[in-house]
């Protein structure tokens, strides 16, 4: 068997944990994971961290989404800068382009923007969006010729022109928390919405349809699809659990993680550990080993984890 590529887990964090009322923050922001439940904070303590990238060509240039703009460190999170000015705020997503990656893209609660110059400048990017275009999560597909996918209030839109223009591809009126495409099956994708369960698109993000969780009106703030294998995904959210299919989409199976159940704000295939799901919830990091069936917890005690990615680890 070849050897798998090293990864490093990373998390977008509200530290919660010991705040006293005029006391310093725990330290809010980017945090990089260093095995056995231990942390290392990256960087300044955003308070309000959504979104996390890397980019392809260059594993310590991290771009973080956070509630005062977009950050951006070339160093892997030793020094920062602020990329954005008094126009771009509340950015709860930020996507690099795979085959452009001076291509960058913000998802805010006014629309999209782009920057063709890894984050040094930045214009609107919502024609065809619908109008007071919330947007929550942006992905590049990972295919040459394929779409950027943009999860917004009014639905699912997909650009083929890096956010020049936009066309509705589904789920229309229903807002969309959450968009993610498999890199086990690139045609395969997956979003989290809210009120309105899982929608899946098995043609490259072009058109969907509601992905038969049960309790199909349920809020989902995170799907995660398995690198590793192309029938496996997940789905969760808002104190319901964790739902699992093994067959692509077509049946799921509802885990209890524990009582209460906490709020799922994050998910994320391990890709270099077969198996292993990581979730990021409201008071904490956990992981598990068999789909759910029991779980570990992470470190973040008590943190909110609003975003978890795994970036390839510089040499």
């Amino acid at each position: 068997m070849a050897e798998l590529p090293f990864y490093t887990l990373h998390a977008a964090v509200l530290e919660t944990r010991g705040y006293i009322v005029g006391e310093a923050n725990a330290p809010s922001g980017l945090h990089r994971y260093e095995g056995a439940g231990c942390w290392t904070h990256l960087g300044w303590r955003n308070v309000r961290a959504f979104g996390l990238a890397a980019s392809p060509d260059d594993p310590r240039r991290l771009y973080l989404a956070a509630g005062n703009g977009v950050f951006r460190t070339n160093d892997g999170g030793t020094s920062w800068r602020v990329l954005t000015d008094w126009r771009i705020t509340e950015v709860l997503d930020v996507a690099v382009d795979p085959h452009q990656p001076v291509c960058v893209y913000a998802a805010t609660a006014h629309g999209v923007w782009r920057s063709e110059d890894r984050g040094d400048t930045w214009a609107e990017a919502n024609d065809g969006l619908a109008p007071l275009p919330f947007t929550q999560s942006l992905t590049v597909d990972d295919r040459p010729d394929g779409p950027l996918v943009a999860g917004t209030e009014h639905g699912l839109y997909c650009s083929f022109d890096g956010g020049r223009q936009w066309s509705a591809v589904g789920s229309a009126g229903v807002p969309i928390r959450c968009v993610r495409q498999s890199k086990a099956d690139l045609a395969l994708w997956l979003a989290g919405a809210e009120d309105h369960g899982a929608w899946r698109s098995t043609d490259g993000g072009i058109t969907w349809a509601p992905a038969n969780v049960p309790s199909a009106d349920q809020t989902f703030y995170a799907v995660a699809l398995d690198p590793l294998d192309p029938l496996r995904m997940t789905a969760a959210g808002y104190r319901h659990g964790l739902y699992v299919s093994t067959d692509g989409g077509a049946a799921w199976t509802r885990r209890t993680m524990r009582t209460p159940e906490p709020i799922v704000l994050a998910l994320a295939f391990d890709p270099a550990m077969p198996g292993r799901l990581w979730a990021g919830t409201a008071q904490g990091l956990l992981f598990t080993d068999d789909l759910g069936e029991t779980w570990t917890a992470a470190g973040l005690a008590e943190a909110v984890v609003r975003a978890l990615a795994f970036f390839p680890t510089p040499a």
